[in-house]
């Protein structure tokens, strides 16, 4: 589950970058319910496969609501539009055939002569033949002939050669360890593309011949058009296709950049325009995300998760790790910053940041690397968006947040550093809006920005604070010190131990409920709190 969440998360933050340059946007996520693996575990549930499917889908929706995932089309392969358009596609590029040699029922696949070994059964001893693939472990094969239907895919070669040789940047995959470079062989096999319902019952009957079902790769590919209205919504389907992104796994990029899109060029259809090919695997590890959305929330999650999306290791979804970059980068850097900002007298009064105006013509020269940075923040920031690189993005954030620094006695450079830090966050915090999309807010309200100049065109340094929300200001004090509060895990030290998974999420609960600012206590005690909590934090100090 963990690695189709990610992917849908890293396309919600697709959709939120566009929506905020102006572009609708039809974001379709779903459920492959078909499938001999599905049906394996539909017999394994002892429930029905319409109850099976259920369960699941309304599991699956519950954990994309929690993730913040704002979908448009909630997509099910079992839906009759998705049928519907399954039978439309099918081309003449199919044929009905036979085949017979070594089959595996357990990935229910055949093997070549030259991809089998004998080996001894470790229990009876008995000679066995198995698979023999690299990287993968020996399955037990029978001798098996068995009909299906075949796609022709050599025969529409030489136009997928062309297809791709012209859309040599479809690929985006931020993995640079990995290299997809597709070169297109003469000799492409047929693909199979249905299989016998003794074998596989559970599936979309094939056109006029219900004893057989669509193989469900082939028809989970087809959901792409489905979800645009094809073949019956001409407006729809003319409006959304070729879809501009498609967001994968780069397991299956042979299925995304090279069948799917031969199926639909056999159609007549024109292919996807792009794919994002994320790296990310469902990981043995502590930190499930449900539980990092229990332990940090649900924007420090999305930032996490993207943070690691170029080249994600194991190590990366400790517990521990996650802990190392949630305090790092939120608590210390942008949590901390908004503290040093909102802890003085001037945050307070009506002052509205802007550069004094004795300076107004001239740069000084120590302002000017932070000045240059903040100019070029937001061209930065969208070229990883277009990339989809979250991770470099993020990377780029934490960079440029004020640090840390002394008291300043000299009152001229109190304005100077006092816009250089509100502008920056200002303009961090309207760039982060597609991957934290609530704390983002928050931070804005906070600093005193109008709803109205929180869009993508006002994240460019000195766009902004034509005025202040007073309001917003007067109620930041009681949002500001919990925005990304500091969470005591215990990991290996006293109270909670970490093999104590039945109740980590209830204790972490609690700890935030004893951080927590109650909404019955008095505002003056909440400013009394907002001074002693945490005199660490305040950077700028009145000399």
């Amino acid at each position: 589950m963990n690695e189709y969440l990610v992917m849908a998360i890293a396309a919600d933050c697709i959709k939120r970058y566009y929506e905020m340059r102006n572009k609708e946007v039809l974001l379709s996520v779903g459920t492959a319910e078909y499938g001999p693996r599905v049906q394996q575990a539909i017999a394994e549930s002892g429930l029905s496969a319409k109850e099976f499917c259920e369960r699941k889908m309304n599991e699956y929706k519950e954990t994309l609501n929690n993730a913040k995932v704002t979908y448009t089309d909630f997509s099910r392969n079992t839906e009759l539009r998705h049928e519907i358009s399954v039978n439309h596609i099918w081309s003449k590029y199919i044929y009905k055939t036979s085949q017979e040699g070594w089959y595996s029922p357990l990935s229910q696949s055949f093997f070549l002569e030259s991809k089998t070994k004998k080996i001894k059964h470790p229990h009876t001893g008995e000679e066995i033949l198995v698979s023999n693939v690299k990287n993968d472990a020996p399955k037990p094969l029978e001798w098996y002939k068995e009909e299906h239907y075949n796609f022709k895919l050599p025969r529409i070669h030489m136009k997928l050669a062309e297809w791709l040789k012209a859309n040599q940047d479809l690929v985006i995959a931020p993995n640079k360890t990995e290299k997809y470079v597709y070169e297109i062989k003469k000799l492409l096999k047929d693909l199979r593309i249905s299989r016998p319902r003794s074998q596989a019952d559970w599936g979309i009957p094939v056109p006029d011949d219900p004893e057989h079902t669509v193989d469900s790769n082939f028809e989970a590919y087809v959901n792409y058009l489905t979800v645009t209205g094809y073949p019956w919504k001409e407006e729809p389907y003319k409006k959304h296709w070729p879809i501009d992104i498609n967001v994968c796994n780069v397991r299956s990029l042979k299925i995304h950049a090279e069948n799917g899109p031969a199926f639909l060029i056999a159609a007549d259809i024109p292919p996807i325009k792009k794919i994002y090919a994320n790296s990310f695997k469902s990981y043995n590890y502590d930190a499930k995300i449900k539980r990092v959305i229990n332990l940090y929330g649900v924007d420090a999650c999305r930032y996490i998760y993207m943070a690691y999306g170029n080249d994600p290791k194991p190590s990366d979804f400790a517990l521990e790790n996650i802990s190392i970059r949630y305090h790092k980068d939120l608590v210390n850097q942008l949590g901390k910053a908004i503290n040093n900002c909102c802890n003085s007298d001037i945050y307070y009064s009506t002052w509205v940041p802007k550069y004094p105006e004795y300076e107004k013509n001239k740069i000084d020269y120590d302002d000017l690397l932070l000045h240059n940075a903040l100019t070029e923040f937001p061209d930065i920031v969208e070229n990883y968006y277009e990339n989809f690189d979250f991770s470099n993005a993020n990377n780029h954030f934490s960079s440029l947040l004020p640090q840390d620094g002394g008291p300043i006695k000299d009152r001229s450079l109190i304005e100077r550093a006092f816009y250089y830090s509100f502008e920056t966050l200002r303009i961090a915090s309207i760039l982060l809006k597609p991957i934290m999309p609530e704390k983002s807010v928050k931070v804005l309200n906070i600093l005193g920005v109008w709803e109205s100049e929180q869009v993508w065109d006002d994240a460019k340094f000195g766009a902004g604070w034509t005025y202040v929300n007073e309001r917003g200001r007067k109620w930041a004090k009681y949002l500001y010190q919990d925005l990304y509060p500091y969470v005591n895990i215990g990991l290996g030290g006293p109270g909670l131990r970490r093999n104590d998974k039945d109740n980590l999420a209830f204790n972490i609960m609690e700890i935030k409920e004893k951080n927590s600012i109650i909404g019955d206590i008095l505002p003056k005690d909440v400013e009394q709190i907002a001074q002693t909590r945490n005199p660490r934090m305040n950077r700028i100090q009145w000399a």
